[in-house]
């Protein structure tokens, strides 16, 4: 990993760079969940199946970032992170024209492989470029990001389905998906990959993870974060059917998710 001098405030672009391609694929995520009430309807499916649009692109997005980080390493971040936007913005594209519900699932689950990749090196990058109080000021800032991602998005996205239609939506992300790829392309600096990496990269990856699996610090931060991760993700699933079941619509969906990351942002603000 190749270091880098401390950022100063002048590089604001560089940090909103980086905070934008982390909080990509969350938008991607949670844009289209209020359009998930009609899908069963629209592609006469039920909503089991309408869930495996979410479970899809969630398993896809978490498996994914194993594989990104070594990958950056070893080929350097901008490449992999340009490629991750590329498969975002083509299962985008497939999402947006999908004629049927498995072709959605199927374009979600390559739209959420692709995002995985800035959620990874975004972090890596910040990594690299950041040090001391600086990094956990920056991450605290990627943290309130992550918090106020989820219920904007699904107001935005519930507004452009009622005006628009559900394609729409991933139309959006596609242009998103472009924009961070120039955005990565011109704005974020070269990461040269570590000459000392093992030729096969795979069997580095696994005993990486067999030597943090060691550690019980580690372990422990994993455990929290995935029981609250994984809770947000249950609710964030379920959400759409609930609230539709009180009458809550497509464009009220996300008044009602940005109840539960307030308390979220509010600790990372106080982070910094």
């Amino acid at each position: 990993m190749s270091a880098a001098p401390s950022p100063t405030p002048s590089h604001a672009p560089l940090i909103a760079n980086l905070i934008a391609q982390l909080a990509f694929g969350l938008l991607a995520m949670t844009i289209c969940l209020p359009s998930m009430q009609e899908w069963g309807a629209l592609f006469g499916s039920d909503q089991a199946s309408v869930q495996l649009t979410f479970s899809g692109y969630v398993v896809a997005y978490g498996g994914l970032q194993l594989l990104y980080g070594p990958w950056s390493d070893r080929w350097g971040r901008k490449k992999v992170l340009m490629f991750g936007l590329t498969l975002a913005g083509l299962g985008s594209v497939l999402a947006a024209l999908s004629p049927s519900l498995p072709w959605l699932t199927a374009a979600r689950v390559l739209q959420g492989a692709g995002c995985a990749a800035g959620m990874v090196v975004g972090r890596a990058m910040v990594q690299d470029l950041f040090t001391g109080p600086e990094r956990t000021r920056v991450m605290a800032y990627v943290g309130m990001a992550m918090g106020l991602i989820p219920p904007t998005a699904t107001i935005l996205g519930g507004q452009i389905h009622v005006r628009l239609g559900w394609q729409a939506n991933f139309a959006l992300m596609a242009v998103l998906a472009v924009l961070l790829f120039v955005a990565a392309w011109k704005g974020l600096p070269d990461h040269k990959p570590a000459t000392t990496v093992q030729p096969h990269w795979l069997g580095a990856m696994f005993a990486s993870y067999v030597r943090l699996a060691r550690e019980p610090s580690f372990l422990l931060f994993v455990l929290i974060l995935s029981l609250t991760t994984g809770t947000f993700y249950a609710f964030l699933a379920g959400a759409p059917i609930v609230l539709g079941s009180y009458g809550v619509g497509p464009a009220g969906i996300g008044y009602y998710i940005m109840v539960v990351p307030l308390s979220y942002i509010v600790g990372n603000y106080l982070t910094t």
